[in-house]
Formats: structure tokens, sequence, C-alpha cells
């Protein structure tokens, strides 16, 4: 199976309905260029689409929510495939991961981490493996710590994704050495690395 049969094309779709909707609302917006063309919108999307204070918003849009796990069950789909071009795939993966983490689902996110690890360290990929390690374990924290702010569960949460970022050590401790040796080939490895290394630090002090 293609890679490319994991798309992000439904999202982006509601993405930009709901970033019309915005505009509509304050025009000033428009400037921004958040959509390349403005999206037509029927009387049928405006009746269902949620609002918040009279302002729709990614955040509480089902349909957004709805495509997300579309997305979701594709890329699961794909991960059990034999997929010949890994590096297309795993930008495709990178992007969704941030996408939900910046929608503050992260039990969704801590899945396509996951997802993420799993095939770059079948592919050898140590980097990329790291990189969607760390965020698996930062995204199971701040999903506990959206339902929960009892410190003694925190504390075991942590705990319980420390010890999987231990049992990858050799992993995470070949990143470390390709980052101080200068071995990074790419500015988007910089970034990856930087993000290890501040994902691995916040989790080890998070309960200092």
């Amino acid at each position: 199976m293609e890679p490319q049969l994991f798309s992000l094309d439904g999202f982006f779709a509601e993405f930009s309905k709901c970033t019309t909707l915005l505009q509509s609302i304050s025009r000033s917006t428009v400037k921004l260029g958040f959509t390349r063309n403005p999206v037509a919108l029927g009387c049928e999307f405006l009746q269902m689409e949620e609002a918040y204070a009279g302002l729709p918003t990614v955040y509480n849009s089902r349909r957004m929510i709805k495509q997300i796990k579309i997305c979701l069950k594709s890329l699961q789909d794909v991960s059990n495939q034999s997929i010949p071009s890994v590096r297309p795939l795993l930008t495709r993966i990178e992007l969704f991961g941030i996408l939900t983490s910046c929608l503050n689902l992260f039990e969704v996110s801590s899945s396509i981490w996951k997802i993420m690890f799993t095939i770059s360290d079948n592919s050898g990929r140590f980097l990329d493996a790291s990189y969607a390690l760390v965020n698996y374990a930062l995204s199971k924290v701040f999903s506990h710590e959206e339902n929960v702010s009892v410190y003694d569960i925190l504390k075991s949460v942590r705990n319980e994704v420390l010890m999987v970022l231990q049992n990858s050590q050799e992993i995470l401790e070949s990143s470390h050495e390709a980052c101080v040796t200068g071995r990074l080939p790419t500015p988007h490895a910089h970034f990856q690395s930087v993000i290890i290394s501040l994902g691995r630090a916040y989790i080890e002090h998070y309960c200092d």
C-alpha cells in the first residue's frame, strides 16, 4: 500500500470551512491568508456548525474531530502495510501529530506518535523514532493533565512514560550522539533534536 493513501485532505477541507466562517465575521483576518481560496458554505453547514460565544472555532467543531478520527483510522491501516517510501509518510504523520497536539487532542496525538515510533524504529530511523517516542511520552502526560489534578496520579503517569523512555535508551542515546558530533543532516533534524532534548528534560524533571 502506498503511503499517500493516508491523507489529511478531509481535515484541511473542514479547517478551511471553519476559517471562512471566522473571516466572514472578522474581515481583517482575510489578509492573513489562512486559506488559498474562499470556501462556499451552504445553509446546512452553517446550521450544523457549533459556535462558542457567537464565533465558530476549531476547538469545538465536531466536524473537525470527525475528520481527525477518519485520518487516524487511515493511518492505522497504512501502518500495517509494507511501506516502500518511509520519509514522505513520516513527514505527514509528524504534521498530523502536531495538528492534534495544537487542538489539545492528546489521546489521539499519543496514538499518532506511537505509530510514527513503530514505523521509524522498524525502518532504522533512530532520530525520527526518538522524536516520536518523546512526543508520545509528552502526549500521555498532557492527556492525563486534561482530566486529573491529583499529584500522585500524575506522578504515576510520569513514572510510566519515563520507564518507556528508559527502555528505549539506546535509540535516544544514538540521537544525542548524532547531535553532539554534528551528524544532523538537515534543519528539520536539528529541530527534532531540540524537541527530543527539551521533552526528555521536561519529563525527567516533571515532579521537581
